[in-house]
């Protein structure tokens, strides 16, 4: 799962955990320019979650997914 970290109605956060609820150790991507924000959450992520500072090129998104996808 690639999700930004903060959207509207919930955050990345919220909505991967409710996904993990079903889906548990979903791999998630979390992207953001906000990175204060996510910093402060970022201790209560796993080794199943990644986070990747906007903007970026495209080939930089390859290597988090790979690592993601490898477990």
């Amino acid at each position: 799962m690639i999700s930004d970290v903060i959207m509207p109605g919930m955050n990345g956060h919220e909505m991967v955990a409710a996904l993990r609820d079903k889906w548990p150790g979903l791999p998630a991507l979390f992207v953001s320019g906000y990175t204060a924000e996510f910093l402060e959450d970022l201790s209560e992520e796993d080794a199943s979650s990644a986070f990747l500072q906007k903007p970026f090129k495209r080939g930089v998104l390859l290597e988090p997914v790979q690592s993601l996808l490898a477990g």
